[in-house]
């Protein structure tokens, strides 16, 4: 059976070693007050468990993001804290991209305003793609049975041989 291992922190010693503007002590110690972490006291000091803190951020982080996109999938978004690479908080799945902030220079809110822009983007993004509608007049009818019934004129249509472009590989 594989033993596991918590951490006991204090609020201070939480905002010095998971992010100090990220996990400010005063909202961990409000998260202990309204009985979402648990308290314990160590040598008369109260400390936290490191890793139901950063949890309890996890799950502020995405209700606030549900709250402000609720026309976001949350299926294909994933929140989660990275010490692999820094200290940072990661939003992945946002339309195939991923936001972070680094938790000891940026805050909640400053992620909630990146995740917002990736938002703006695709949606704008969407609404610029919209279907062309072509005139008859400028394109010609094609008699295979593809999907798109008319081609542009202006779109000269060629064949690739492997063996004129040396190299290359078409598949």
């Amino acid at each position: 059976m594989a033993k596991k291992i918590f951490t006991l922190l204090s609020a201070s010693d939480a905002e010095e070693m998971l992010g100090e503007k990220y996990f400010y002590r005063q909202r961990i110690y409000r998260l202990a007050e309204r009985g979402r972490i648990n308290e314990f006291t160590l040598n008369g000091k109260t400390c936290f468990l490191g890793n139901l803190i950063v949890k309890e951020f996890l799950k502020d982080l995405e209700l606030r993001i549900q709250q402000n996109h609720p026309n976001l999938d949350f299926d294909e978004i994933h929140c989660f804290y990275d010490e692999m690479n820094g200290k940072r908080m990661v939003v992945d799945g946002l339309f195939g991209k991923g936001v972070s902030v680094d938790t000891d220079k940026e805050t909640e809110e400053d992620l909630l305003k990146k995740v917002s822009a990736v938002v703006e983007w695709f949606e704008s993004e969407q609404s610029n793609s919209k279907p062309v509608v072509s005139n008859a007049s400028q394109s010609h009818e094609v008699n295979d049975e593809y999907i798109t019934s008319t081609v542009p004129e202006e779109i000269e249509w060629i064949r690739v041989d492997t063996h004129l472009i040396e190299e290359v590989e078409v598949k």
